[in-house]
């Protein structure tokens, strides 16, 4: 099997709604990076905080971030 046959193969195995619930994860997880990289980035260069601080509130951004959608998640009570 040639890798155009396997590729048309592939492409056409899933539905519309597979790829684009695929493709809109990848988008949603590099701005989900980006927003780490920009902010140290802005934290150290921006705001002149040294390396170990503005890494330590990235750290705590994403802890938040990871808290606040998991513990909602698990706890509707918080969204009514």
């Amino acid at each position: 099997m040639t890798f155009s046959q396997r590729f048309e193969e592939i492409r056409t195995g899933f539905e519309r709604p597979f790829w684009v619930a695929n493709i809109s994860e990848l988008f949603e997880r590099l701005s989900y990076y980006a927003v780490f990289a920009v902010l140290a980035r802005y934290l150290h260069e921006g705001l002149h905080f040294d390396v170990e601080r503005a890494s330590s509130l990235t750290g705590m951004f994403g802890g938040w971030v990871w808290f606040l959608a998991v513990g909602i998640s698990f706890s509707p009570s918080l969204i009514s």
